[in-house]
């Protein structure tokens, strides 16, 4: 996964810390966003392409700009 491209994300790397012990399988990586912020992401978000920035980029106040 690592190097991995996800609309906005760039996968860099495990986030073995916030990943659940009760679902190992379900492991949780750390994304770099185009706009340069990190983001947690789930990699079942990521496969399922539920998750693709950081959830800021462009945002103004409250408002996104698009």
């Amino acid at each position: 996964m690592i190097g991995q491209q996800f609309g906005r994300l760039v996968v860099a790397f495990r986030d073995w810390q916030h990943s659940s012990p009760f679902r190992p399988y379900a492991p949780t990586w750390l994304c770099l966003c185009e706009c340069g912020r990190l983001v947690m992401v789930p990699e079942s978000a990521l496969v399922r392409r539920e998750r693709e920035d950081c959830g800021q980029c462009g945002v103004n106040g409250n408002l996104r700009i698009e």
